[in-house]
């Protein structure tokens, strides 16, 4: 008995494996993103032909029972993982918009003790001139061509205390802190 099964079916996935396969990328319109599920759900069909035999050699039509039940499977991993994609993806947006570094954000996160401290430290650091811009530049988010025309430097001279500014705050190794003034020095 178990040699007449193995025969059938082996003879069945032999002579209709690419004809079921094509008829389930059909289904998705022959995405090949998805050959891997639909790989799958074929091979999980024979093997469900294997294990309910007594039932799959009564059928008149054996090959019509293999790809009915091979495109069900199909349909059935599509809507779980649409299911999964309604209730998965937004939850992790949520998670990303609540952990995200908006400007409000931010401004809360400058309340905090230790990040006034770190930024103190940072603009102790800086000159004259790098404090003016500092203080144009990322407190009041002007342009930098805008800096240039309000304190009456060129634009190369912004830039360049821009850049001596955003690399004294890298010295700062605090990890939330860079965070923090990653998104606030535009990077």
């Amino acid at each position: 008995m178990k040699n007449e099964r193995n025969e059938v079916l082996e003879q069945l996935y032999e002579e209709h494996y690419d004809s079921v396969f094509r008829l389930c990328a059909s289904i998705v319109r022959n995405d090949r993103r998805l050959y891997p599920l639909i790989e799958d759900c074929v091979q999980d069909t024979f093997v469900k032909a294997i294990n309910h035999y007594d039932e799959f050699k009564d059928y008149k039509n054996p090959v019509g029972w293999i790809c009915v039940a091979a495109t069900n499977r199909l349909k059935s991993e599509l809507r779980k993982e649409t299911n999964r994609r309604k209730t998965v993806f937004p939850l992790v947006l949520e998670e990303c918009e609540s952990t995200a570094f908006f400007r409000n954000d931010v401004e809360e996160m400058l309340n905090r003790e230790v990040v006034v401290q770190k930024l103190s430290e940072i603009y102790e650091m800086l000159t004259e001139h790098e404090k003016v811009v500092f203080e144009e530049y990322f407190i009041n988010g002007k342009q930098m061509q805008q800096v240039a025309d309000d304190i009456g430097f060129s634009q190369n001279s912004v830039r360049s205390a821009v850049n001596r500014i955003r690399k004294r705050a890298r010295s700062i190794k605090n990890l939330s802190i860079f965070l923090i003034l990653k998104c606030f020095f535009h990077y």
